[in-house]
């Protein structure tokens, strides 16, 4: 119809995804799975604007779901995606640990706000991705 809404792979969405039960794999599954609820929380942790996003899904209570399912379901997955993509170079040999994804989320804004000295807004707007190409061009990684 004549409702719209945006989504943006933010570190801010990150972190509401990684509370979701299941974190991001859950989301991921649930899309897979094309099921309405996994969409639904995919769209509203993710959306630019929350209102819009209540919007979509309040002008959808009268409709039959199969058409938005498909595009809904492409548009989530292609933004998840989009938050890690990461160099495509081949990483160093090195001795550093696995790290948790919640730990790995909280270094980025902590990076963000320090070393890149970005004020929290514009940490939690930029995407876990863009942080990383950041810090990795300014230490020359």
């Amino acid at each position: 119809g004549n409702h719209a809404v945006t989504l943006r792979a933010s570190l801010r969405a990150a972190v509401a995804l990684d509370n979701l039960p299941g974190g991001i794999p859950g989301a991921w599954d649930s899309l897979m799975r094309q099921t309405y609820t996994g969409i639904r929380a995919v769209i509203l942790a993710t959306a630019t604007d929350r209102a819009e996003a209540l919007s979509v899904m309040a002008s959808l209570s009268d409709k039959p779901l199969a058409s938005f399912l498909s595009r809904a379901q492409a548009a989530c997955l292609e933004l998840l995606v989009n938050f890690f993509l990461l160099t495509t170079e081949a990483p160093e040999a090195s001795n550093a640990k696995p790290m948790l994804l919640r730990d790995y989320l909280s270094e980025l804004f902590k990076f963000g706000t320090t070393i890149l000295e970005w004020p929290p807004s514009e940490v939690w707007q930029a995407s876990p991705a863009e942080i990383d190409a950041i810090l990795r061009a300014r230490h020359g990684a």
